[in-house]
């Protein structure tokens, strides 16, 4: 806007040095047609910012690919002719209306920034804008490879692997490693715009403190950094792209804070791929879940002692510091999003930058639909015909004691996550009138300068014209006197002699040389101020230019604190798709119909680019979009439904999980009171909707008649190959249960990866124990009885398992007693298994020879496993079916008879630590003569290989 406006001024002076020279009409007409020719075309400026959030990332990679694809070959179409020719054909004639892009408005994106998983989407678009290959399909993408590809098994290692002990955090990138590795290959085939560039940013956060400087005395502490450098295409087209500083003002508009450089080479001022890949993983780097990334990088750039020119930063005197997730403090970056395109080009201003941000929690409640589970999710409330629906509101519950630090604690973090966003919205506004003061007075002071400058040059012909006038007024009175004297000679003579004379001509008249009038041009009329609020009249705050995406559907990615993604590769590509379809309806909405008064604009259009997409979408691809829109707009007069039954046929498990997912929605919110049954897992996967989703899922055809969801996908010879899901199903069958199972799996990883020498590394392990000796109704499989005992390798596991469970004796009678059990968990309420119970010194008395105080008891066990508030207190209750019996192979065969066949009612307490028998006493075995058959109660500690396994491993 400034170099616009520089033009502008530049032109003024020249029309105002003209004037003096030419008449004022002629003036006029060569001032007009020069400012056409010199008038620049519009150009639109663009930034985009992506939130972080975990496998949200799928979500906001499909979102980010859309719209990058079509404004992309927007862009394209704006080239000359001689490079797009250079540019790669399509493998396959693509289905897109090039037609609709066209009629779009052209964006010249200058700068993208993100921090945790928004970083990564953010990073693959600037890499990917300068390309002018033909569009790719969704599921070829590099954000498609980047976030559907990657689950569980990618990023959860078994005790199996060797990473096991080398990443000290719950997942490992080992297994990410190959998938960078290819995006950097697959980068290296793109034909790019030579000259072309963009700015890349990411926040991320030192992971010890460190300090800023605001002034001499001024140095806060400081953990939030950020670092930005060019993604410039090559110069010839093709090959890889080349990451530079930006200019060294990047951050003068806005201060950004601690903004670090990362480690150039010494001749091209080059960055190493390696240290811009260290920055991302540093930024996508969710605390705990993945270990601290060192980073190379420059915090302050010194200059030489003698030339006082700045040292590069480069990998020999770079600084080197531990840094993960950036979305700790800025989880949406706005304010580096800005700054870097503010600093990418001179004309661009808060006024004329567009910007991009795409968030995940921004909602729109279609049709007056919401969330049942989200709670009180803050969005844009639209009905089909755009009316607005008003949120509920509940009367917030006081906090008392613990509880109010509690819910302190469950917020801080989401408002510290986005407190850097509320920083730009009180600081752009500020940026922006600054920046229009600073226009304005520039402006003024350029017209004060033409106006001087008019003046003095006014001047100066003045005195030039009056100095001519006089120069000629002596020249003409010299002339008048000539004639007079000469009309006095011609007198006299005539008198003397008359016949001399003649009759008189009429004299003629001299016109006297006429020169410019000044009074033509009239410097009043011209802007001699040119205040601020003139300027801002015609100009609009920027957050009319700050787009921020919205979405309807639930996503798989909300769950488990932002890692739900990981379940399945289904839940990604729906998420995934779900971002696909929130492009267009961005489109549609922001660009399409912002003008339009029609209310049925927006359905109308969303519907028209999904029937005729304006990006290449795979047969999966289409069916999941027209899926998507019959669930925002289930009904509707003058249209039928996208969806048709051969879509639905030919992929069952996507459009499944869609129709699955859309059932959460409703127009009243979920109680409080619903999910507090069960417990905390249950609890947890009740709150967030997965119990309804994979609820109905069980009772698709698809999973009912195989048992699992079968992932389909063609391949290019057109034969479709169904892959099944295993952990995604075991979700599916019992959300409990395979969650409690994940549960386990990340706290053993959390265990390896805590250092024994961390202060917390015991207050963990008593966690890690507690959660196995209450995870009763989430066990599978055979294990030994009720124990504490994790999943362990065969060497520990024979070890601890050949422990006795449970030691103990019994009430009012001399006796101890060992036990050993064996169970299968039938399913999450019900087990049958074996115990054997070894008595020593006992006062038990039978009839037999043998006997000496010693019994062995075998017993078939069948027991229950409480649900509720009653689970931490009885762990398992059932019964036995036992035979009481010498310890002597021989006695124990020889004497068989009903006489020590009994039944007992058996259970673990408080947490397994207690484990209590009632039997009643076989008629065979006595304690004093004559004594009848009355209960025989034994107590005991339960769980003993395990708390032995668990006291072990605290003093390892």
């Amino acid at each position: 806007m400034l170099a616009r406006k520089g033009i502008e001024v530049r032109l003024l002076v020249t029309l105002l040095a003209t004037a003096v020279l030419e008449s004022s009409s002629t003036s006029s007409s060569l001032a007009q047609e020069e400012a056409n020719k010199a008038a620049p075309p519009r150009v639109n400026h663009a930034a985009l910012t992506v939130e972080g959030g975990g496998t949200l990332g799928a979500y906001e990679g499909g979102l980010t690919w859309a719209l990058l694809e079509v404004f992309r070959q927007r862009r394209v179409m704006n080239l000359p002719d001689s490079v797009r020719r250079r540019a790669a054909k399509p493998i396959e004639p693509l289905r897109i209306d090039f037609a609709t892009i066209r009629a779009l408005d052209p964006f010249e994106f200058h700068a993208a920034a993100g921090a945790s998983a928004g970083s990564i989407n953010a990073f693959i678009a600037a890499n990917q804008w300068c390309s002018i290959d033909p569009p790719e399909r969704e599921d070829g993408s590099s954000f498609w490879r980047v976030w559907v590809l990657t689950g569980l098994s990618e990023v959860l290692p078994s005790r199996r692997d060797a990473d096991w002990h080398g990443d000290k955090a719950i997942f490992t990138r080992t297994r990410l490693t190959p998938i960078f590795a290819k995006l950097d290959s697959a980068w290296k085939t793109i034909t790019y715009d030579s000259g072309c560039k963009v700015s890349f940013g990411a926040a991320i956060t030192r992971l010890a403190g460190d300090s800023v400087e605001i002034s001499d005395r001024i140095h806060p502490r400081n953990q939030r950094y950020a670092a930005a450098f060019a993604v410039e295409a090559p110069q010839s087209g093709t090959g890889s792209v080349q990451y530079r500083q930006p200019l060294p003002d990047s951050d003068a508009r806005l201060q950004l804070g601690a903004l670090v450089q990362l480690p150039t080479d010494r001749n091209g001022g080059t960055i190493q791929h390696r240290y811009a890949y260290e920055l991302i993983n540093a930024s996508s780097g969710y605390p705990l879940a993945f270990q601290p990334q060192l980073v190379h990088y420059c915090a302050v750039i010194r200059a030489a002692r003698r030339t006082g020119v700045p040292i590069p930063c480069t990998e020999h005197v770079a600084d080197s510091a531990f840094f993960v997730d950036g979305g700790v403090f800025d989880n949406g970056p706005l304010t580096l999003g800005y700054g870097m395109a503010l600093a990418a080009n001179p004309s661009v201003t808060l006024d004329n930058l567009h910007m991009l941000f795409v968030s995940p929690s921004q909602r729109r409640f279609t049709g007056g639909r919401r969330d049942a589970f989200s709670g009180g999710a803050r969005g844009l409330s639209v009905s089909d015909s755009g009316t607005a629906d008003t949120q509920h509101k509940n009367p917030e519950a006081a906090s008392e004691g613990l509880d109010a630090l509690a819910k302190l604690l469950r917020a801080f973090i989401p408002s510290a996550r986005q407190y850097e966003m509320q920083i730009a919205a009180r600081l752009l506004p500020v940026v922006q009138q600054a920046d229009r003061r600073k226009e304005s007075s520039a402006t003024a002071l350029a017209l004060a300068r033409a106006a001087e400058t008019f003046q003095r040059k006014r001047a100066e012909f003045e005195y030039q014209t009056r100095k001519r006038d006089l120069n000629e007024a002596a020249r003409a009175t010299d002339s008048v006197r000539f004639e007079r004297d000469s009309l006095r000679y011609i007198l006299a003579s005539c008198r003397l002699n008359p016949t001399l004379c003649v009759p008189a001509h009429e004299d003629s008249l001299v016109e006297l040389p006429r020169h410019h009038d000044l009074t033509d041009i009239n410097i009043q009329s011209l802007p001699s101020d040119f205040s601020a609020t003139d300027t801002a009249a015609n100009q609009t705050p920027f957050e009319s230019n700050l787009i921020t995406s919205t979405r309807w559907h639930p996503l798989a990615g909300d769950w488990l604190f932002g890692f739900g993604g990981f379940i399945g590769r289904s839940l990604r590509e729906y998420d995934f798709y779900v971002g696909v379809y929130d492009a267009l309806a961005l489109i549609a909405q922001e660009v399409i119909c912002v003008d339009s008064v029609d209310p049925q604009c927006f359905p109308k259009k969303l519907s028209a680019l999904i029937i005729d997409p304006i990006v290449p979408l795979s047969n999966k691809g289409t069916t999941a979009l027209k899926a998507l829109y019959d669930e925002e707009f289930p009904s509707r007069a003058s249209s039928r439904r996208l969806l048709s039954h051969a879509d639905s046929a030919a992929d069952p498990v996507t459009v499944n999980i869609i129709q699955a997912m859309g059932s959460r929605m409703d127009t009243i919110s979920l109680p409080s009171t619903a999910c507090q049954k069960g417990g905390r897992i249950e609890r947890l996967s009740c709150g967030e909707g997965i119990d309804r989703v994979f609820g109905i899922l069980r009772t698709t055809p698809d999973f009912a008649k195989n048992g699992m969801f079968q992932g389909c996908s063609a391949d290019p010879t057109g034969r479709v190959e169904c892959t099944p899901d295993p952990r995604f199903n075991d979700f599916v069958e019992n959300p409990s249960i395979a969650m409690n199972k994940l549960t386990g799996q990340i706290l053993e990883r959390l265990l390896a990866a805590t250092p024994d020498s961390s202060d917390l590394n015991l207050p963990l392990k008593v966690a890690t124990a507690t959660f196995f000796a209450t995870n009763e109704r989430t066990r599978t499989g055979i294990d030994a009885g009720s124990v504490s005992l994790p999943s362990l390798p065969v060497r520990k596991l024979l070890f601890f398992y050949a422990l006795p469970s449970s030691v103990g004796g019994f009430a009012g009678t001399p006796g101890w007693y060992l036990e050993w059990a064996t169970r299968a968990h039938v399913n999450s309420t019900y087990t049958l298994g074996a115990a054997g119970r070894f008595v020593w010194a006992s006062g038990f008395k039978d009839s037999t020879t043998l006997h000496r105080g010693r019994i062995f008891i075998p017993a078939l066990r069948a027991e229950i496993k409480p649900w509720g508030r009653l689970s931490p207190w009885i762990s398992t209750a059932g019964i036995d079916l036992a035979y009481w019996s010498d310890q002597s192979p021989y006695a124990f065969w020889r004497d068989w008879d009903n006489n020590g066949l009994t039944g007992a009612v058996t259970g673990a307490l408080f947490a397994q630590r207690i484990r209590v028998s009632v039997y009643r006493r076989p008629p065979r075995y006595w304690i004093r003569s004559g004594d009848k058959p009355w209960p025989a109660v034994s107590i005991g500690l339960g769980d003993t290989n395990g708390v032995l396994y668990w006291l072990l491993r605290s003093w390892h």
